[in-house]
């Protein structure tokens, strides 16, 4: 009859600690889970930031283009060469604004992102949902193939898709360096 209720003391003891040990475990998933969404979404507000910055640069860069084609236009007598001249400006000033609403595109995707990841950082436990698809990237080519470009607009699509490459390494770089983290973490709670 003595041995019954120690019996007892000793298994709700053990069912106590099973529920505060995997309470804690838990917890500190969702933290770490909660950290994760953090990082995501820096990394897309990084990501928002530099394309708002571009856009901004672009739609500077077409608002001095057409600037300098009515200027040139503005002059009393204006020459054929001149009259191509404030052609070409125009032409670049219309790829600059296509280059801003194609990048538009792009800061809007990020900034979906960064509320999708924000909200998940405050309640870790909500199930993740895949990303929307991307937006289609801009080939750099205007709408009407018969304008001319007065700048190589090759060589500025790739500084943008090496700066793009760039930012998915260093973000696989860190998604491999915390599943390495995890791991370990994991292995050393392991019985």
């Amino acid at each position: 009859m003595q041995a019954w209720p120690l019996f007892r003391k000793y298994l709700l003891t053990v069912i106590f600690m099973t529920v505060v040990i995997g309470g804690s475990w838990t917890v500190l998933r969702m933290k770490r889970q909660a950290e994760t969404y953090k990082r995501h979404q820096l990394y897309h507000t990084l990501a928002a930031r530099t394309l708002a910055d571009h856009i901004a640069g672009c739609r500077t860069r077409a608002e001095a283009e057409e600037r300098n084609a009515r200027a040139i236009r503005a002059a009393k007598s204006v020459t054929p060469e001149e009259e191509s001249q404030a052609r070409d400006l125009l032409a670049n000033a219309q790829w600059w604004r296509e280059n801003a609403e194609a990048t538009q595109k792009q800061l809007d995707y990020q900034m979906t992102l960064v509320q999708k990841y924000e909200q998940l950082a405050k309640a870790p436990w909500k199930p993740l949902t895949p990303d929307p698809p991307a937006p289609e990237r801009w080939n750099g080519k205007v709408a009407d193939p018969s304008d001319s470009l007065a700048f190589p607009a090759d060589d500025l699509e790739d500084q943008e898709v090496e700066s793009w490459r760039r930012m998915v390494l260093e973000h696989a770089r860190a998604k491999a360096e915390r599943e390495n983290a995890d791991a370990r973490l994991n292995a050393a709670a392991a019985p």
